[in-house]
């Protein structure tokens, strides 16, 4: 009878799939994070068991995906970078607020933005063709930035932070694909920038406070 060298060899495991949680934001610059964290914080201060985000973790969610093969994160980030240099840096700023009432979160709005918009598109169109499992977006994109989770505030101090939720413009120069270990922490695993460098400088000396060399 032939010898069949797979006959006696041990099963083989199947490999282990390595994945990570990931979303993909705009990054509040220092000066506008500190400058939001500065306006809300006394407010904040007054609600009991009110967990408030640190400014370093302020962000504009632009697509969460859920977790990912994180081979297949490598191909996004590049993807992405592709993608991105076809958009010129843009504006924001920060102005109103409002909270999700289930989730107890409070959080700081911002002003209209049809660049916000198309970039929003374009990181969903990434998304959807190289991870198709995610599936299309559901619902209306809700552009916004958390300050603070259990928080079960009222229309009165819902309208206070609207007074005090307004930034200066600042730039946005770059989206972030970041990963989402359990726990409470945030990696922020690849800054994609948005087109040429020149465009990006062109963006940050129009802004107030930028000092010219």
């Amino acid at each position: 009878m032939p010898h069949d060298p797979e006959r006696n060899a041990p099963a083989r495991a199947n490999p282990v799939r390595i994945q990570e949680r990931v979303f993909i934001a705009v990054w509040l610059p220092t000066r506008a994070a500190t400058s939001m964290r500065d306006q809300v914080r006394p407010l904040l201060n007054t609600e009991a068991g009110a967990l408030q985000v640190t400014p370093d973790r302020y962000h504009v969610t632009l697509r969460f995906i859920g977790d990912v093969d994180v081979d297949r994160i490598a191909r996004l980030r590049v993807e992405l970078g592709r993608r991105m240099s076809g958009h010129r840096p843009f504006e924001l700023s920060i102005s109103g607020a409002g909270h999700f009432e289930a989730a107890k979160v409070a959080w700081a709005g911002l002003a209209p933005s049809p660049r916000l918009r198309q970039l929003e598109r374009s990181v969903s169109a990434v998304v959807e063709e190289m991870i198709p499992a995610v599936g299309s977006r559901r619902g209306e994109f809700r552009p916004h930035l958390t300050l603070a989770h259990h928080v079960p505030v009222g229309p009165h101090l819902i309208g206070l932070l609207a007074d005090r939720c307004r930034t200066e413009p600042f730039p946005v120069t770059s989206v972030e694909l970041v990963s989402h270990p359990p726990g409470d922490t945030y990696r922020r695993s690849g800054r994609i920038r948005l087109g040429s460098a020149a465009a990006r400088r062109h963006v940050a000396t129009r802004l107030p406070g930028h000092r010219h060399s």
